[in-house]
């Protein structure tokens, strides 16, 4: 008998410890991130610098909500054309010698991709002028060390855009010739010509390569004379996955699991890469996603503009309304968003706030410059 209850109290006991953290640990919090739909305060900051008519900054990366960075083109070259947000107020970043920075001369920037606030790399297109013509004939690679921004010089035409899987796995795109550069953490490397010669015909430039930790790097390379190509890696070796209905797809997203998205602009659904072929995703009719951030696998926020014809004497016409939905990976939730006005171009959230890129016209002067504005929610 005594033998019997010694079992019992054993068996007790292993059920017990296996158990333990079941019965006695806390359940790990689930995000759901709710906390999205109830922002109560909105902000919009016009990024406006003297003597500078035309910013028009597109794409966002942050590593914090007090640590986040804008970037995109300005009419005065690289002045005005990347800023930083330390929590507080939007400030240029000064890149251009006349602002104490290190650069001379024009340049085009087009991407960011960051890792930590000490490990933060932007890239874009040098022009350098030759007799009457203006080329764009030479890579901008720029890091941030937390300090400094230095200059890295990369073998490449020019390059449109930044991805891969991590730090030590970087790819540059190149402009017009469809270069590509690589980063293995421990040298940069060149790649050229490795599509058929039908995919490069034309000035074919790697327009977004995917930013995610998943195994495998897509991108979309257009050379604006057939739509465009999503091509693929897992290593040195880049395939061509399949083609688009449609030019005006130009980002895509893609989630650390490996989920695959498109979007892009004018009255086009949201795209999901699905065992080889597009799916279009119906968010609501006529909306049509102009960019889209990952929260975690299951969550993203998607950004992007309603267009409603209407008709009168005169012809066809378009009332525009723009919107952001919360996708919770089994319903598209609109979010309440004070102060977006016009096309909303790059988002960013870091789950507890958002930064949504759009843009104002001024119209009152004569060329109708743009000026980027940042909707804030927190």
């Amino acid at each position: 008998m005594k033998s019997t209850i010694t079992f019992l109290l054993i068996i007790l006991f292993s059920f017990i410890l296996v158990n333990s953290c079941d019965l006695f640990c806390e359940e790990e919090e689930f995000q759901n991130y709710e906390n999205l739909h109830n922002l109560t305060h909105w902000t919009v900051d016009t990024l406006d610098i003297p003597g500078v008519e035309d910013m028009y900054l597109r794409t966002i990366w942050g590593s914090s909500s007090d640590d986040v960075y804008i970037v995109g083109s300005s009419s005065e070259g690289i002045t005005g054309a990347v800023w930083h947000y330390d929590g507080n107020e939007w400030s240029p970043v000064p890149l251009d010698s006349f602002q104490g920075g290190f650069n001379h001369g024009t340049i085009w920037v087009q991407d960011i991709w960051g890792f930590a606030k000490d490990d933060v790399y932007i890239t874009g297109v040098r022009w350098t002028q030759d007799d009457d013509f203006v080329l764009g004939t030479q890579c901008f690679l720029i890091h941030f060390d937390g300090s400094e921004w230095t200059e890295i010089e990369v073998d490449n035409s020019g390059c449109v855009s930044i991805g891969g899987t991590g730090p030590h796995d970087i790819w540059l795109g190149g402009f017009q010739v469809g270069n590509l550069s690589h980063w293995n953490g421990d040298k940069w490397k060149s790649y050229n010509d490795i599509f058929p010669e039908e995919v490069y015909y034309g000035m074919p430039s790697f327009e977004y390569i995917t930013k995610s930790s998943y195994e495998k790097t897509y991108a979309i390379l257009n050379n604006y004379s057939t739509f465009p190509f999503l091509v693929s890696t897992t290593g040195e070796e880049w395939e061509i996955e399949g083609t688009f209905s449609a030019f005006n797809y130009y980002k895509l997203n893609l989630t650390d699991d490996g989920t695959l998205y498109a979007c892009g602009s004018f009255n086009i659904p949201l795209l999901m890469w699905n065992n080889g072929v597009w799916e279009n995703i119906i968010i609501e009719d006529n909306f049509s996603p102009g960019a889209m951030v990952n929260l975690d696998n299951d969550n993203q926020l998607i950004a992007g503009s309603v267009q409603t014809p209407w008709q009168d004497d005169q012809g066809i016409h378009f009332n525009f309304e723009f919107k952001v939905y919360h996708y919770n990976g089994s319903e598209f939730i609109p979010l309440e968003i004070q102060g977006l006005t016009d096309t909303p171009y790059g988002i960013w959230s870091d789950g507890n706030e958002i930064f949504i890129a759009s843009f104002t016209v001024f119209s009152n002067e004569e060329n109708k410059p743009h000026k980027t504005t940042i909707i804030h929610g927190r």
